[in-house]
């Protein structure tokens, strides 16, 4: 008997943004801002790209799709972790989610394994951040 393979289509990067407007890459291993849910907070979340790929079933297909590991700031955060937090600290989630590339705002640049101290300067740079710690905020 014959069996049916699913194809995926995976992308190392794809581009961001409209003709005309600011354009930008984004790949596997990025950190990038994206637009929250209309319900959420009015910060957009922070997620790393573990993969990018065409979806196949569900809601989403047909969509071109970046998967993401969830980031937390400290406003996410909500036991004893939070309070010993910087303003530029994130916490490495265990969660993933798929979300459309669309909503993919821009890049942020996340320092990891790396404390306040050893970020340094950099820390101060526009849409930069570090992370040092997980955290599991769904169980």
């Amino acid at each position: 008997p014959s069996r049916k393979v699913l194809v995926i289509n995976h992308y190392d990067a794809v581009l961001i943004g409209l003709d005309g407007s600011a354009q930008y890459t984004a790949r596997i291993g990025d950190c990038v801002f994206l637009m929250p849910d209309e319900d959420a907070k009015p910060w957009c979340e922070i997620g790393l790209v573990k993969e990018l790929y065409l979806a196949q079933t569900g809601d989403l297909a047909g969509e071109k799709v970046a998967k993401v590991r969830w980031l937390y700031r400290k406003s996410q955060v909500r036991d004893v972790t939070a309070k010993k937090m910087h303003d530029r600290e994130l916490c490495y989630g265990m969660h993933e989610d798929e979300n459309l590339v669309e909503s993919i705002e821009g890049l942020a640049n996340v320092l990891f394994y790396t404390n306040r101290a050893e970020a340094g300067l950099r820390i101060e740079e526009p849409h930069t951040f570090f992370c040092n710690q997980t955290v599991d905020i769904h169980d």
